[in-house]
């Protein structure tokens, strides 16, 4: 590893494993550990269709002259 971890951007640094579990049907599959790689994904799933996926932690607020306010947005 070249950077330190402390200055490193979210999700630059990977194990060489990964966790998966599926949920099918009401139910998570057992986790199985598998050599880090591409995951299959779904054309509908909701992340590629709602800004929520991108947007998570986001919060906005309503003030009382009307004006929606987005806390923390620079963070």
């Amino acid at each position: 590893m070249t950077a330190s971890p402390k200055n490193a951007p979210f999700g630059s640094i990977l194990t060489d494993t990964m966790a998966v579990a599926w949920y099918r049907e009401g139910a998570w599959s057992p986790m199985e550990l598998r050599r880090t790689g591409p995951l299959e994904m779904h054309p509908a799933a909701h992340a590629l269709h709602y800004g929520s996926a991108c947007f998570e932690g986001f919060k906005a607020y309503r003030h009382p002259d009307g004006s929606v306010q987005v806390f923390r947005l620079a963070r």
